[in-house]
């Protein structure tokens, strides 16, 4: 189930008592435990009705004892165990069996969360199987569409704030968290949110605020540098570049994502050269609208000849970097000029 689903049942009292929480989105599993804890947990008695197991200090015994001792002044306790993935990975499976039997007979006054945070846990497991088995997977993914849009609309009006859809859509892609390959967590954007807002003088966010107020990101900086590649303009390119390197970003990733950039890019014209329009190319490359919209633009300044020369080119580069002492950047700056040839 998604995670919305679960506030819901929290709402209405409809609650389970283990769920496994999978994915990377630790701000919304936060959020969740919070609502959890409020719901059901009085502030005077946390202490001995919210019980956080480490995976360091943890073991099955450790877990069943937390569960099995009564809640204190109250109708129920949490138990958290946190990296559920590595206490399994450390076990040999013994704990996902022993989990995966004992879940089905806990008792209504526990709520037993298993938190895998990496979102490493193997769906083979024995635990994993008997959670999805009884629909208590809690997924956790990077929000997306209208969720992540009224994520942000409510985070500004929790702070007295408006903002307008496209304003919204604005932040969004500029921030680069719905981006393919994004790394952008909403810790992240929530941080980056309440300094626009932070910065806004009046009510409404507008369109300045938010260029005031955020860094560009070096996702929107490689779309820059290959729209200067395209048009073979290497000062305006090398420019870039030196922009991105004086932000502290490592010259590998830098080369990375011109890399992925590059492909992306020889993917969308062999897919429309083989007479896929443009909505079933975007749906085979399983990218978000906003990076594809940009790959179909920059396409047209590239053929496929030379993207693959340029291809070629990196890996090239990437062969002398491994058996020479040549510099990173003065080697990245070459690329650069080569590519815009």
């Amino acid at each position: 189930m998604k995670y919305s689903e679960l506030l819901d049942r929290i709402k209405k009292d409809h609650i389970s008592s283990a769920y496994l929480f999978i994915g990377e989105e630790e701000y919304l599993m936060r959020e969740t435990l919070e609502k959890l804890k409020s719901k059901y947990i009085n502030p005077s008695f946390e202490t001995l009705n919210y019980i956080k197991i480490d995976e360091k200090l943890s073991d099955f015994d450790t877990i069943f004892n937390a569960c099995e001792t009564l809640p204190f002044m109250g109708e129920k306790k949490i138990v958290i165990v946190n990296d559920i993935e590595k206490m399994i990975e450390n076990d040999n499976d013994d704990l996902s069996k022993k989990l995966s039997k004992y879940i089905e007979t806990l008792d209504s006054h526990v709520i037993l969360i298993l938190i895998d945070k990496r979102n490493k846990l193997k769906k083979t497991t024995s635990i994993y199987k008997k959670a999805k088995k009884l629909n208590l997977v809690v997924e956790f993914d990077n929000l997306k569409g209208r969720d992540i849009n009224s994520w942000v609309e409510g985070l500004a009006r929790e702070n007295n704030k408006t903002i307008s859809y496209s304003n919204i859509n604005y932040f969004l892609n500029k921030s680069a968290y719905s981006r393919y390959g994004s790394i952008k967590n909403l810790y992240d954007i929530e941080n980056e949110f309440l300094k626009v807002i932070a910065y806004s003088e009046g009510e409404d966010i507008s369109k300045e605020n938010i260029d005031m107020v955020l860094i560009k990101t070096v996702e929107s900086n490689i779309f820059d540098l290959l729209e200067h590649i395209s048009k073979r303009d290497s000062d305006k390119a090398l420019q870039i570049f030196d922009e991105i390197h004086s932000a502290k970003e490592p010259v590998q990733k830098v080369l990375f994502m011109i890399i992925r950039h590059l492909r992306l890019l020889l993917i969308y014209k062999m897919y429309r050269e083989k007479g896929y329009n443009e909505n079933e190319t975007r749906s085979k490359m399983k990218i978000s609208p906003y990076e594809f919209k940009n790959i179909s633009r920059q396409s047209h300044g590239f053929t496929e000849k030379r993207l693959i020369r340029a291809l070629d080119e990196i890996l090239s580069l990437d062969t002398k970097q491994k058996t020479s002492s040549i510099d990173d950047k003065l080697a990245l700056e070459v690329l650069i000029v080569k590519l815009c040839k």
